[in-house]
């Protein structure tokens, strides 16, 4: 779908709309950390060991390589404790592949095709290091990863550690705190990723939209490190849908990119539906949408709808939903 301007389509939007939103992060029982920063990597090395003292643990990376070997990257948890622990693992994996909004699309795809379900039980041995994920990335390709731990006990003897390791050289490269390689990697550590939102639509304002991955961003204060687009935030969405009108209303859910020269792909649940979305882009003032989803709603009922999605790493975020009446409705 196509629109010379996207401001022509969205016009009446500002006109009628009721929005109720709370923005806010959940209770703080989870840590998240990202590794975006460089996005191409050359040399091996540890890239975080961070304590899990939290009941969760989400890792989202997303990196290219620019050497002419073969990287990995590798995600273990050590435990210290006397114990054996439990564990549960989701994780999506995208690539390696020359393509990097198909590499966070993946991993975006796999990790929310999980979201529901119960993970992979995992057995750390007391006093041991498990290796949890080996991610190879090829030389000229990306790589992209969303890694989430649930722990079942709450004391703090495990930790979570990440590093890249050159294949041909695994003994030489494997987590070694070498001052080099620690200084080429700069991670984003937040409490909690989970944001929520309700919006309101009545019908008779025919257009509204919702933005994805947009203000406030998260901020690492230890680094100073502004997530701008919220990559790997979980975005739930509540959605009350008010058809006010005497007739059968159908409407229908688009993605739009916000940014200039944007190119953006998106995964959604909705009612723990996974719905795919093909690429959507803004190039010389022409927009192109995504439509994804589209229901009908008999006159003066009320539909609700869960919606939870991520902006992917790869793509540029944020972008809007936007939720629009069709003018010939049933």
């Amino acid at each position: 779908m196509r629109f010379n301007s996207l401001k022509l389509f969205l016009k009446t939007s500002i006109y009628g709309i009721v929005l109720f939103w709370s923005v806010g992060i959940l209770a703080n029982n989870s840590d998240y950390v990202i590794s975006n920063y460089p996005e191409s990597i050359t040399v091996p090395g540890l890239i975080f060991d961070k304590p899990f003292k939290q009941q969760e643990f989400r890792i989202l990376y997303h990196h290219r390589n620019d050497s002419p070997s073969l990287l990995s990257m590798v995600i273990s948890i050590q435990n210290f404790s006397d114990k054996t622990e439990k564990i549960e693992l989701k994780a999506g994996i995208g690539g390696s592949t020359k393509d990097v909004i198909f590499a966070g699309h993946i991993a975006a795809r796999s990790y929310l095709a999980q979201y529901v379900d119960k993970g992979k039980d995992l057995t750390l041995p007391p006093k041991s290091t498990t290796y949890i994920l080996s991610h190879d990335i090829k030389p000229t390709q990306t790589s992209s990863g969303i890694v989430h731990f649930l722990r079942k006990s709450k004391h703090d003897l495990l930790r979570v550690k990440m590093g890249v390791v050159d294949q041909l050289f695994p003994h030489l490269s494997a987590f070694r705190d070498i001052s080099s390689s620690l200084d080429q990697y700069r991670v984003g550590h937040f409490k909690d990723s989970i944001r929520k939102k309700r919006v309101f639509f009545d019908f008779k304002n025919k257009i509204t939209s919702f933005e994805i991955g947009g203000k406030p961003y998260f901020v690492d204060q230890q680094i100073n490190y502004e997530l701008i687009g919220n990559y790997g935030v979980l975005h739930a969405f509540e959605l009350a849908l008010f058809n006010s009108l005497n007739s059968v209303k159908k409407v229908h859910f688009y993605l739009a990119p916000k940014k200039k020269n944007a190119v953006d792909r998106a995964v959604f649940l909705i009612d723990n539906a996974l719905v795919e979305v093909g690429v959507s882009y803004e190039k010389d003032d022409v927009v192109a949408m995504q439509k994804f989803y589209s229901l009908i709603v008999e006159p003066g009922s009320k539909k609700e709808i869960s919606l939870l999605t991520i902006p992917q790493a790869g793509c540029y975020y944020p972008v809007d939903v936007i939720i629009r009446v069709e003018e010939d409705s049933l």
